[in-house]
């Protein structure tokens, strides 16, 4: 008896014991398939990662052990693989190609990690992103575009495979991938998010009854880098992956979802980032889902957590529609234009979109805790031709010579389709071809007289033109620099096609033509110049004018506006547009961004501007627009404190808003605060795909440069140096961008930070600012036929000198004619008024001098006889005594431009990454 009970409770205890066992052993999942790449050591000069393929290695191992996928069902390559394995560009797409292609059923899971060097390359649609092989060559641009991975090509090729979910972590923006860059980071940029979500890049004839869900992790927001860790011996976000597969396995079968692990990643990277790593960084990591139909599995894991922790539920949806720019609403409740950010409680809701001449579209969006999803909604034309449809389709893909053809091809068939003038006027000023947009919607508002909204287009592609000359502050994020090739603007809309036929005027044109005479009459006080070359003579700060031009060295600017001329024809034609599409509907708020744009463009109308876009957040209180064009007003008038919260709301409605995230890295950088400027530069600047002005660019990283060379200042020590060692990449940057700095040394100095940089330009660069000055130092103002060359003083108080051949014609010398016997020296004071001695001798009128200064002003005008070097002025035309200024037109080599002075900020920060 006592036998039988110890055999039978032997049995029971190898039974449990077995049963126990089997229950820590993850079950087979056989429709998950993992592509896992891990490149840490580079050939030639390309900067080593450290914990990249060991990263790959630890994710393989944890989904053999702990997800229960078979070891064939992954491929793994790194940089030191063998055969297959080996991380080369070739084996990488074969993996896709010939590995999991011929193996991915319909219903199957892919997981993709990525870790490793990511780099950018160009601007605007033409930006690609590109993963670096162990394969890459990067002696040149060239070579390295060709020999690294193109992220569009990789998620061309996943895009083809039969899966049902793509599961994707990407840890590439890690150490700048050239030596000796000190603290310049690899950021995430636009580019690289836009590229990887391949889903609607999914080939349309595959048959499927829905599309795959896709769910992607990125170790950082837009604008920072991911780091690594020699005590986690691993990258940290590939180091809190594998922790929160581990702890959030939940019963009852180890399941972990993408919303659950989103959150602990975010909150525990971002601590890590906070409070553990060696110098102020921050690192925040970011999940996008699209296609969600509920929570989204990303694994099973045994043996099962403990204790799952309490996460934060922040839920949220980017609605973009296709055409971009519809507008959207939420339950019925109008929420704004596309693309739109929202904070939105878990629930599911009704999402319609509409546009002129396209059909509202619905849709319904499960909205999940811990999941921020990405929905596009595609508009189908109202019964369009079939070029319209083609052009739709290209315009999506961003083909736009196609998309202009078949546009115009559109408006051949049927030349009263609203529709068609909307999306082709809208190509128009995206390609920089502000003249043919204004051509075509003056046609298009003749057509259709009462419609407010195409009065209101045309006012914002007058504002575009009027303000294209590198002038990056009023322009809508619509309107992209234009090209070398865009059409020159004409004085009146009404004038000459290129074919030579005068377009009909409406009664609208002749009242926008009767606005500008009165405007170019002097009924409202002020001159426009027209061909005579006088400009606007409002008062504006030189430092922050949105239409100042720069002089002289960085920082230096011109007291006059381009707002005279044609610029100021094109402004008052825009206003006039805006007040006519107001007057005809004045609830639009698109008329009333018009008429702030428009007002934007002039600096001595900025409180009407402000106003024009308060009303336009009152009527749409979800359009981002209004809100940066409320900043950029407050920015512009120096105060910052105001302009701040403005552009933070923009962005919150809409994060990829490029022209608001630079303006508040102005702002910040204004302000004096370095931290802040320095984060928001590098957000701005990683938004590549939203501008093709490489002028800007270069600026945002010149400013970059000289932030880190004053940080750099402010620690000292080996810190200091590697700041310094940024600061020398950022100046890098900036002249591979633009060789010699003449837009970025304008942009910066229109955006009134320009003399917060002088002093911590590296000698090289300031010489090639030094060369942009001498080549503008004495520039040409044109009255009549007689050129007059005026060298301004630095100091505001030296007399200026000005030399006026009289016989129409200046040589390289500005000699006197044979004949010339004394020079006539006329002191002008500089407060505007003429003195006694000079009353017929008046400036014109866009040539004052600020008002500030007392100074004279001595013109040397030969009359008939050579002018000896020592001739002297008239005793009563003296200098000052504290004037320095030489006794000639020409400043001295060692003469520095004065510099605001900047509150220095303090902050403490840890020592470096180990």
């Amino acid at each position: 008896m006592i036998r039988t009970f110890i055999a039978i409770s032997l049995l029971f205890f190898v039974l449990t014991f077995d049963l126990r066992t089997a229950a820590q052993k993850p079950a087979p999942n056989p429709n998950q398939w993992a592509l896992l790449i891990g490149v840490s050591d580079y050939p030639g000069e390309i900067q080593d990662l450290r914990f990249a393929s060991a990263d790959a290695r630890a994710i393989k191992e944890l989904l053999i052990s702990s997800a229960g996928i078979p070891e064939d069902h992954i491929r793994l390559l790194t940089d030191d693989g063998v055969g297959e394995a080996k991380a080369t560009k070739q084996n990488i797409f074969a993996a896709v190609d010939q590995y999991l292609a011929p193996r991915v059923q319909p219903g199957h899971q892919v997981i993709v990690f990525l870790a490793g060097h990511g780099v950018v390359r160009g601007l605007g649609a033409e930006a690609q992103s590109y993963l670096l092989p162990v394969d890459t060559d990067a002696q040149t641009k060239e070579s390295l575009e060709r020999t690294a991975i193109n992220l569009e090509e990789l998620s061309r090729k996943l895009s083809s495979l039969k899966a049902a979910q793509f599961t994707v972590f990407f840890d590439a923006c890690r150490e700048d991938p050239f030596p000796g860059r000190g603290l310049k980071g690899n950021t995430l940029t636009d580019v690289t998010a836009r590229l990887l979500n391949w889903v609607s890049n999914r080939p349309q004839q595959q048959s499927r009854t829905e599309p795959p869900t896709s769910v992607i992790f990125y170790a950082c927001q837009i604008g920072e880098r991911a780091y690594e860790n020699a005590q986690l011996q691993h990258g940290v976000f590939t180091y809190y992956i594998l922790r929160g597969l581990r702890e959030l396995a939940d019963r009852p079968d180890g399941r972990v979802e993408a919303g659950r692990l989103a959150g602990y990643l975010r909150e525990n990277v971002s601590r890590w980032a906070r409070e553990q790593s060696k110098i102020a960084v921050e690192q925040n990591p970011t999940m996008v889902a699209s296609e969600v139909r509920g929570p989204v599995l990303v694994a099973r894991i045994t043996p099962l957590s403990t204790k799952v922790p309490v996460l934060s539920n922040a839920a949220g949806v980017m609605l973009n529609t296709s055409p971009e720019g519809a507008l959207i609403s939420i339950n019925g409740q109008q929420a704004g234009r596309g693309p739109l950010h929202k904070e939105l409680s878990p629930s599911q809701y009704t999402i319609r979109a509409e546009a002129p001449g396209f059909q509202p579209t619905e849709t319904k969006v499960n909205v999940i805790a811990g999941y921020q999803q990405e929905v596009t909604i595609n508009l189908q034309p109202v019964a369009g031709s079939p070029s319209y449809e083609k052009g739709l389709q290209f315009e999506k893909q961003q083909l736009w010579p196609q998309a202009i053809a078949s546009y115009e091809q559109a408006l051949r068939d049927d030349p009263n389709s609203t529709a068609t003038y909307e999306r082709l006027s809208q190509v128009y000023v995206k390609n920089g071809r502000y003249q043919e947009a204004i051509a075509l919607l003056t046609t298009a508002s003749q057509k259709f007289p009462d419609n407010a909204a195409l009065l209101a287009r045309r006012s914002r592609a007058r504002s575009s033109l009027a303000a294209s000359d590198d002038q990056p502050l009023s322009l809508p994020s619509s309107a992209p620099e234009p090209q070398p090739s865009a059409p020159q603007p004409e004085e009146e809309s009404g004038k000459k096609s290129k074919k030579g036929k005068k377009s009909k005027k409406s009664d609208t044109e002749e009242a926008v033509e009767s606005e500008v005479k009165e405007e170019k009459s002097g009924k409202s006080g002020k001159k426009s110049g027209g061909k005579s070359g006088k400009k606007n003579s409002g008062k504006e700060n030189p430092d922050t004018g949105a239409r100042a031009i720069t002089t002289g060295a960085i920082g230096e600017q011109s007291n006059t506006t381009q707002s005279g001329g044609k610029d100021a024809s094109l402004i008052a034609e825009a206003i006039r547009d805006a007040e006519l599409a107001i007057q005809k509907n004045p609830n639009l708020a698109d008329a009333h961004l018009a008429l702030g744009f428009a007002c934007l463009a002039n600096p001595a109308s900025l409180d009407r501007a402000l106003a024009a876009f308060v009303r336009a957040s009152t009527i749409a209180p979800e359009e981002a627009e209004a809100y940066f064009g409320v900043g950029s007003v407050y920015r512009q008038k120096q105060q910052y404190q105001q302009a701040v919260p403005q552009l933070k709301k923009a962005i919150a409605l809409r994060p990829d808003y490029y022209e608001a995230q630079r303006e508040l890295a102005y702002c910040y950088h204004a302000m004096g605060n370095t931290d802040q400027a320095i984060k928001q530069y590098q957000v701005a600047s990683s938004y590549r795909g939203k501008t093709k002005d490489s002028g800007e660019v270069a600026a945002n990283n010149l400013a970059l440069a000289t932030l880190y060379k004053k940080k750099g200042d402010e620690v000292g020590g080996a810190e200091g140096e590697e700041y310094k060692k940024a600061s020398k990449a950022y100046e890098d940057d900036a002249k591979e961008e633009e060789p010699s700095l003449k837009k970025a040394s304008k942009k910066l100095a229109v955006a009134g930070v320009a003399k917060l940089i002088q002093n911590y330009l590296s000698p090289d660069t300031r010489k090639v600012m030094d060369d942009n000055r001498d080549e503008k130092a004495t520039p040409v103002l044109k009255v009549g036929k007689v050129p007059i060359n005026i060298a301004s003083p630095k100091d505001g108080k030296s007399p200026i000198n000005i030399k006026v051949p009289l016989g129409g014609k200046s040589s390289k010398d500005n000699k006197a004619p044979k004949g010339s016997k004394s020079p006539i020296n006329i002191g002008i004071p500089l407060g505007g008024k003429s003195s006694k001695d000079a009353k017929d001798n008046k400036a014109p009128q866009d040539n004052k001098a600020p008002k500030t200064s007392k100074s004279p002003i001595n013109i040397r005008v030969p009359i008939g006889s050579k002018s000896s070097k020592d001739s002297k002025a008239p005793t009563n035309n003296k200098a000052p005594k504290d004037s320095k200024a030489p006794s000639d037109n020409k400043a001295p080599k060692d003469t520095k431009p004065t510099i605001r002075a900047t509150p220095k900020v303090e902050i403490q920060l840890k020592k470096p990454l180990q």
